[in-house]
């Protein structure tokens, strides 16, 4: 039957696969990307094709015909559908679908099993009539094909070195093959096995409680909030009103910086026992959730963020364990404003945690156009707004929390940098970033309704890092571990004025070794 599929001379079914894969990669895919992909579909058909026995080389073409088909597929499918490239969130919704589910699907969706099985033909056609090369020159599109792997592994080698070890390798690589829809799948795996390394290992804490006088906690995250673009730290534009006017009510940190420049890493070191020098992923299992959870506390945890992704699968491991936990996809970061309102009902001690969105770029995007209050042409117009729309928001926060006995800490993530050449907008720090990449605001509010902690209110001067929030917030709830006393926050914000931090390769520096801000 295979002698069948045997006609050689023509390399009309192969034009036609590349046109065809090129045609539906450039839907969703950049033209650069679709060029790398092409660079190893036409050699892999072209070299398939060099096998002398039929049935060998069907058995051989048969893995890369079925996931270069299924990739053209689910690309069609995706842009049809969804107007839409083939996403993680497609995949995930795949893997966990029920068996049920998937019969229900294939019958609605039928024309798609069609389409697989007409390119499977189609590529498996190309495979068998392209012709055999002569002598030795046969040989030359598996060499070409081998050169071009390799130097995909390369890149996304020197990639992972120099520039960003947070994404997978083997991801990069993939990205470039014929077959890159198989990406969101082994992101999907690996967040759900980031999720689960974090999430089921939970530590067993010897733990005391001191009564602080607070009844609820509540920890906001920022996300790519600048001090310098704050008017409570001396910028002339009025974008955290409701934070000057609380001022009285806080202890103020003049000097914060972040761990590292990227959300992935710096949320992480900010709320475990994970520290610059060791970033196993074991350590982000003794996290902030876990001991208030043992001490006690009601947990919650509501994010205005993606809960999948390599720069959000390790935090969404830490928030599992909250007895509360929810993940917001429509709206701003005031959609997170009912759940708090649920949170705050009923009695006990709380410990409620609030992942925003921010001014994480492109800062347009991160605010209402009704809160669009600069608009002077002004390059950083709409990065001040999504500023201001958050000091908003924490007003609302603690107008819901006045009349309680409630203490507020809020800090971002990290900072942004000016970029370079054409790009003068902000961005995250990469490789060796500038200061201003790390340099983040963070207060604590204490409720006047609080007759203890008026001693911790203030002003910290002193260079501080956020990587010790997780003892910070844990000495803030009265918890303290082992044969151990908890300290005050002003005593414990003044333990380290240089410390050290991360780039997105993990390189460590001293903070007094990196450049001063532009």
């Amino acid at each position: 039957m295979l002698d069948m599929l045997v006609i050689k001379g023509s390399y009309f079914p192969l034009i036609v696969v590349t046109v065809l894969y090129a045609k539906v990669g450039l839907l969703t895919t950049r033209f650069r990307k679709v060029l790398h992909q092409l660079l190893v579909l036409v050699p892999l058909l072209v070299a398939l094709a060099q096998a002398p026995n039929p049935i060998l080389r069907n058995l051989i073409a048969l893995l890369p015909v079925i996931l270069i088909a299924m990739d053209i597929t689910l690309s069609m499918f995706s842009w049809r559908e969804y107007r839409s490239r083939f996403s993680h969130g497609f995949a995930l919704s795949m893997l966990e679908t029920s068996r049920r589910e998937v019969t229900g699907m294939l019958g609605i969706y039928r024309r798609y099993i069609l389409t697989f099985v007409l390119t499977v033909a189609a590529i498996f056609t190309a495979v068998n009539t392209t012709p055999v090369l002569p002598g030795r020159v046969c040989y030359l599109p598996s060499v070409f094909l081998a050169i071009v792997l390799l130097v995909y592994t390369v890149q996304a080698l020197l990639h992972q070195q120099r520039k960003n070890s947070i994404s997978s390798p083997l991801q990069r690589i993939v990205s470039d093959l014929p077959f890159s829809n198989l990406n969101p799948f082994l992101q999907a795996h690996r967040d759900k096995s980031m999720i689960a390394r974090v999430s089921r290992k939970i530590p067993e804490y010897d733990l005391s409680v001191k009564e602080t006088g607070i009844d609820i906690y509540v920890v906001v995250i920022g996300e790519s909030a600048r001090p310098a673009n704050m008017s409570i730290y001396g910028y002339y534009r009025p974008t955290t009103l409701f934070a000057e006017s609380e001022q009285d009510n806080m202890l103020l940190f003049t000097q914060a910086i972040s761990g590292s420049p990227v959300t992935a890493t710096a949320v992480p070191l900010a709320l475990t026992a994970a520290t610059v020098k060791d970033m196993a992923v074991s350590h982000y299992s003794d996290n902030i959730i876990n001991i208030a959870n043992q001490g006690g506390f009601e947990t919650h945890w509501y994010s205005a963020q993606g809960m999948y992704g390599d720069y959000s699968n390790a935090i969404t491991g830490i928030a599992m364990n909250a007895h509360h936990q929810e993940w917001v996809k429509e709206g701003y970061d005031d959609a997170l404003l009912p759940l708090l309102d649920n949170a705050l009902q009923g009695p006990g001690k709380k410990l409620i945690v609030l992942h925003l969105y921010g001014s994480h770029p492109p800062a347009n995007q991160r605010y209402p156009e009704s809160e669009s209050y600069f608009h002077d042409n002004h390059p950083d117009d709409e990065y001040d707004n999504s500023i201001r729309f958050t000091d908003k928001l924490l007003g609302q926060i603690v107008d819901r929390l006045q009349g309680s006995r409630a203490s507020l800490l809020y800090f971002s993530d990290h900072g942004l940098e000016r970029g370079s050449g054409k790009n003068k907008g902000w961005q995250h720090g990469g490789v060796k970033p500038l200061r201003e990449a790390f340099q983040v605001p963070m207060f604590i509010w204490y409720s006047p309704l609080l007759t203890t902690g008026q001693e911790e209110k203030g002003t910290i001067t002193s260079v501080y890092s956020t990587v010790n929030n997780y003892a910070l917030i844990t000495h803030w709830l009265g918890v303290a571990q082992g044969s151990e006393t908890t300290k005050p926050v002003k005593e414990l914000a003044r333990e380290n004025d240089n410390p050290q931090v991360i780039d997105t390769t993990t390189q460590v520096y001293r903070w007094t070794d990196l450049e001063v801000s532009r």
